[in-house]
């Protein structure tokens, strides 16, 4: 009977080793990058995790390689979390995927999806994880929505130049009025002709408002650069979509505002107002011109009863067939004559909405309209937007003097606006390159602020900075940034690493005077 069972567990052992083997063999045969885990320790790993981690040479040199130990550290809290619901997990029933980044045989970090099971090999409980290297994919997918973007930018192209046209038209005609009523020196305006003057003003303001909010939302919209997610109100995504689509609407429908109150949601600007520029495009495009009284696109907003923001797009156009409703996210469907769309609009709006943790659906019925529901995420600890608070004009003070400011901006009308701005309560420099702002300082001139451009030829205003920091760090130390805005992406890190105040062109009196009056009533002005 002993022998019986000394046979019996050889056999049961060989059988086990046998399975085990016949599992090894099936793994290495497969793409994806495979490790096996066994009381907290890695059993195996398949031959294509060796290839990606360089140790598919014959030697056996994976032998005591944790792939953990690859993954990058803030992405290592995902990677525990997974094999503890592995563990926790009915078995064969696979995880929920997580995305992470893995130091490859290179030295690159890729982007790798993982997922895990618990399953039974030769007798004992095993974990498995499973991933895949999805970073080519991820690129192509980027790469795709640039394609997208530029595709809307050529479509909304012609009619963004008349949202610029229109306000810049009395933007020009009232600084002509203000213009001819000023030109003449011996005449003095009476109460009538003095309103009208300031209204005037009011309008040409009103209409350089309008452009400046155009050409933000575009910008914001057009930026190529890696995703960056922040706490975003839906009301001013959907108002800088609503700008930039206010002309492929008009001709098609009344535009309708149902805002209700929605938690923030942690989104990339440009990403989240692409969404929202496809469906609104999507939507004037299925009303055929010339009946805009007869049809609406209504813009809808409100949160459900699980505390998510919802908003809703509805037009009253030509509707869609169940079978078209079923293809409508599928890559490069469309419905549209060919060289009207990509067919990507949609596809893209998926990818977005569901990366977001969020939903996209559609309701639709053929000659009756369709409605487009976007649900996203609230995010829990968000709060009312902080406006930080406008320093107020500094009381006059007799005993000091006034302090010294130096403008650096290549466009001397650019210069010479700020100058007018800062000139009350400043002494101002204007220096129209970097070279000459240089010599200022070399000179012993000491600035309480310096306001300079960034993009300018020559000396950028990245490098003044490199430069003050090398000749005069105390200079450096009070430069603000102004600028447009248009960087590449080398330049936008190389500001962040720097550090300096950044201020967006076109800037109101309010916030320049504001920043001035920070940096230079830092410490008492220079001898």
């Amino acid at each position: 009977a002993l022998r019986q069972r000394v046979v019996l567990r050889r056999r049961m052992r060989q059988i086990d080793e046998q399975s085990e083997a016949s599992f090894r063999a099936v793994i290495d045969l497969m793409p994806d990058l495979v490790s096996v885990h066994r009381n907290g320790r890695v059993i195996y790993l398949n031959r294509a995790i060796r290839r990606f981690l360089g140790l598919d040479g014959p030697d056996g040199r994976w032998n005591g390689v944790d792939p953990i130990e690859r993954i990058h550290p803030d992405d290592r809290a995902q990677i525990g979390e997974l094999f503890r619901r592995v563990r926790g997990t009915a078995p064969a029933l696979a995880s929920h995927v997580v995305e992470l980044r893995m130091r490859a045989a290179d030295g690159s970090w890729r982007a790798c999806e993982v997922s895990g099971v618990q399953v039974e090999v030769g007798g004992a409980p095993t974990e498995v994880a499973s991933g895949r290297d999805v970073t080519e994919r991820k690129r192509m997918r980027a790469k795709l929505l640039v394609t997208d973007r530029m595709a809307s930018l050529g479509t909304l192209a012609a009619g963004i130049a008349h949202e610029i046209n229109n306000p810049l038209a009395y933007v020009t005609g009232n600084l002509e009025v203000a213009a001819e009523a000023l030109a003449d020196p011996a005449a003095v305006p009476s109460s009538v002709a003095r309103t009208e003057l300031l209204a005037a003003i009011d309008d040409a303001r009103d209409g350089a408002e309008r452009v400046r909010k155009i050409v933000h939302g575009l910008r914001s919209f057009s930026r190529a650069e890696d995703e960056k997610r922040k706490q975003l109100e839906l009301a001013g995504v959907l108002e800088a979509a609503i700008r930039l689509t206010g002309n492929e609407v008009r001709h098609r429908a009344h535009l309708v505002r149902d805002f209700a109150p929605t938690p923030q949601v942690v989104a990339d600007d440009g990403r989240l107002t692409q969404v929202f520029i496809n469906l609104l495009v999507n939507a004037a495009h299925a009303i055929p011109e010339g009946h805009t009284d007869a049809n609406r696109i209504t813009v809808r907003t409100r949160t459900d009863g699980k505390g998510r923001a919802v908003v809703e797009i509805e037009d009253t156009g030509r509707g869609m067939t169940s079978d078209v409703q079923s293809r409508v996210f599928d890559p490069f469907f469309t419905t549209k004559d060919v060289g009207e769309g990509t067919g990507l609009g949609l596809s893209i709006c998926h990818g977005i909405v569901t990366g977001l943790g969020g939903q996209i659906s559609l309701d639709s019925v053929p000659g009756r309209g369709t409605v487009v529901r976007v649900v996203l995420p609230g995010h829990a600890d968000a709060e009312p937007p902080v406006v930080a608070p406008v320093a107020a004009a500094p009381a006059p003070v007799a005993v000091r003097r006034r302090h010294r400011v130096m403008l650096v901006d290549d466009e001397p009308q650019v210069a010479h606006t700020i100058e007018r701005l800062l000139r009350h309560d400043y002494d101002i420099t204007v220096a129209l390159c970097g070279q000459e702002a240089i010599g200022h300082i070399a000179r012993g001139v000491r600035f309480d602020a310096i306001v300079s451009d960034v993009m300018m030829p020559n000396m950028t205003g990245i490098e003044l900075i490199e430069e003050l920091q090398r000749v005069a760090p105390d200079q450096a130390q009070r430069l603000i940034f102004l600028s447009g805005g248009v960087f590449t992406a080398q330049t936008r890190e190389r500001l962040a690493q720097i550090g300096a105040p950044q201020l967006e062109k076109p800037v109101s009196a309010q916030e320049l005077r504001a920043w001035v009056m920070r940096i230079a009533g830092d410490g008492l002005p220079p001898a």
